[in-house]
């Protein structure tokens, strides 16, 4: 997904999008 800098966390969408993120 296109997200902020930090995707908001607040949703299971963010935190999906973080895992990504963090993989990265």
């Amino acid at each position: 997904g296109e997200f902020q800098r930090k995707p908001p966390l607040d949703t299971e969408e963010g935190q999906a999008a973080a895992d990504e993120w963090d993989e990265r």
